[in-house]
């Protein structure tokens, strides 16, 4: 191997060694992350609500998968939301989160003079 190839290949074994100690500082990083929510999670006395997965479907629209817990339902319950079941609930609070941005956005629209983006925005919503 001649002496540029060499010198290359250093360079790249250096970097290599250096983006690995990125990763495993990054990988330690999300550990305690993750160590920090569930722990978070796991105390009952603070509400949490959580989309745990989404999705859109063409045909269907928005899906979304939550999660959540007592504590949360409870605070809903003190804001007067409520439904036959959790998930009910948890859905009437999620529409008035929607409607709450619709009428944001919509009152923007009107300060900037430029209703009709808003308006597609929400036929498409």
């Amino acid at each position: 191997m001649d002496f540029f190839n060499k010198k290359r290949v250093a360079a790249l074994e250096e970097e290599n060694l250096q983006l690995q100690r990125e990763l495993r500082i990054a990988r330690e990083d999300i550990c305690r992350l993750e160590a920090e929510v569930a722990s978070y999670q796991r105390d009952d006395t603070i509400p949490w609500v959580n989309i745990t997965s989404e999705g859109f479907d063409v045909n269907k629209g928005v899906k979304l998968a939550m999660d959540w817990n007592e504590a949360f339902v409870s605070y809903l319950e003190d804001l007067s939301i409520k439904g036959p079941t959790e998930e009910a609930a948890v859905q009437r609070w999620l529409a008035m989160v929607n409607l709450h941005l619709i009428d944001q956005l919509e009152a923007e629209a009107i300060e900037n003079d430029d209703m009709g983006t808003v308006q597609s925005v929400v036929k498409d919503f």
